[in-house]
């Protein structure tokens, strides 16, 4: 794969005989990929490696899925981080819990390989589209930004462009505002502490 088409992946799950297949997949499909079967590791992981993307199981002893990406979120330098949880459990209120500490896409376990190959795929290429001229042409679609009445700030993205948007307001440092990262069709909600000069001129970068 391209070096534009990979993502630095770190995967953190406890079971080594479902990392050294996944990594071996990863790795197959030209991506840069670390393991590390000891959550408590994770945050080192992450400094070491600078990864892009995390892929973190739930349940795990020690720390849990959910801890680590809290601690994650925690600290600045880490802003940014493209979590995915990889879990068994699919309830609403596990999907509640990922939601809170911070996790940003969510995968049932055992993963479907194709689903997630593919999920990868839309994120390099949303990233890809966020910072080149291919994407220029989409600006003018996401500048629609309005408040409402608990003064969170809402920028409407269309279907096919949420994931160029999400990557272009991660690579400015904006995620730890966003209160929902949105679904295809949905607005991105942010909090009130953000400025909504930022996000505009943020999203003017791809002109």
């Amino acid at each position: 794969m391209n070096a534009s088409k990979s993502l630095r992946i770190l995967i953190v799950d406890d079971e080594p005989d479902i990392t050294t297949t996944l990594a071996w997949l990863l790795r197959y499909h030209g991506h840069l990929v670390e393991v590390v079967n000891d959550s408590r590791k994770s945050l080192q992981a992450i400094r070491d490696f600078h990864p892009q993307v995390v892929l973190l199981d739930i349940a795990m002893p020690h720390l849990s899925g959910y801890e680590v990406a809290r601690q994650i979120r925690s600290d600045p330098a880490f802003k940014g981080l493209f979590v995915v949880a990889l879990s068994a459990f699919g309830d609403s209120e596990h999907k509640l819990r990922a939601k809170q500490a911070g996790i940003n896409h969510q995968m049932l376990k055992p993963v479907d390989f194709d689903a997630l190959n593919a999920f990868l795929k839309q994120l390099v290429q949303g990233i890809t589209q966020a910072t080149s001229a291919a994407g220029r042409n989409h600006c003018d679609r996401w500048q629609t930004l309005t408040r409402d009445e608990s003064g969170n700030l809402h920028v409407a993205v269309s279907a096919e462009d949420v994931i160029a948007v999400r990557g272009l307001l991660w690579a400015a440092h904006l995620k730890h505002f966003i209160k929902d990262a949105g679904t295809a069709g949905t607005d991105i909600t942010f909090g009130t502490g953000v400025s909504e000069d930022a996000v505009r001129a943020t999203l003017a970068r791809c002109r």
